[in-house]
């Protein structure tokens, strides 16, 4: 399964995504084909809204780089998390910039929390319920926000936003003027 990325401006980048009420050989295909898109795409995470798909299901495929936690998942070995539920973060946090598959290009600063806690279920059912450190936190609560309708723009400063304004014009243009 080939998919395409949508892009900045894209109407399903801003709809809640629905819950997958069954994982079925469609959705184990959908997650191969998401975890093939985010190393092919150099990315560290991918939402399936990112994919023309607006569910609850997203991808991690984070490196040594990326990860202060010990416990976090071994690099090399993705993570596929469905209905995921966030809780408990952290009081502290830090700002460091992100970017973004769906918004090839500019990168801003986002304050997010240190740690997050996430329960979901695992692509065989297995249920995660676990917290999520540093870099490692910080993509979960990226895709995350895509399964809500939220980029991670929308988490800037204002004035940190308006800068890429002329970028987001240009990724709109380029890439959702030819459909």
């Amino acid at each position: 399964m080939k998919l395409e990325l949508r892009y900045y401006n894209d109407p399903i980048l801003r709809k809640k995504a629905e819950p997958i009420e069954e994982i079925t050989d469609k959705i184990r295909e959908l997650a191969a084909a998401m975890l093939e898109a985010v190393v092919e795409n150099r990315g560290i995470g991918l939402a399936a809204p990112q994919v023309g798909h607006s569910i609850r299901m997203l991808v991690l495929n984070l490196n040594d780089e990326n990860s202060d936690d010990p416990e976090a998942m071994a690099p090399g070995h993705p993570m596929v998390l469905i209905n995921p539920e966030l809780s408990e973060p952290s009081e502290e946090s830090w700002g460091a910039m992100e970017g973004c598959l769906s918004i090839p290009g500019p990168h801003g600063e986002v304050e997010r929390p240190v740690k997050i806690h996430c329960k979901a279920l695992d692509i065989d059912r297995n249920v995660v319920d676990r917290d999520f450190v540093g870099w490692e936190a910080r993509v979960l609560m990226h895709e995350n926000d895509h399964l809500n309708g939220v980029l991670y723009i929308d988490r800037m400063e204002r004035k940190a936003r308006k800068k890429l304004e002329p970028s987001l014009k240009k990724i709109d243009s380029r890439y959702n003027s030819r459909k």
